[in-house]
């Protein structure tokens, strides 16, 4: 006799959710160290800029510019 298949088994489907998870996780931890160098590098990009502001802005002027927070 021939069985006409036209859905998957129980056994099929925890397969493919398992192997799904495996990628899940192995993927994870690389997309976040991925993200941890990126901002790493955005935060050095945004010093060099800053850094570059004051070169220019002791140019100009001759003294840096000083700055006082307040809180």
């Amino acid at each position: 006799m021939l069985f006409n298949k036209k859905s998957f088994t129980l056994i099929e489907l925890i397969v493919v959710i398992k192997i799904v998870g495996v990628l899940a996780a192995v993927s994870v931890p690389i997309m976040q160290s991925i993200m941890r160098k990126a901002i790493t590098t955005e935060a050095l990009a945004a010093m060099g800029a800053i850094r570059t502001a004051e070169r220019l802005y002791y140019v100009e002027h001759g003294r840096y510019q000083v700055v006082i927070p307040s809180y």
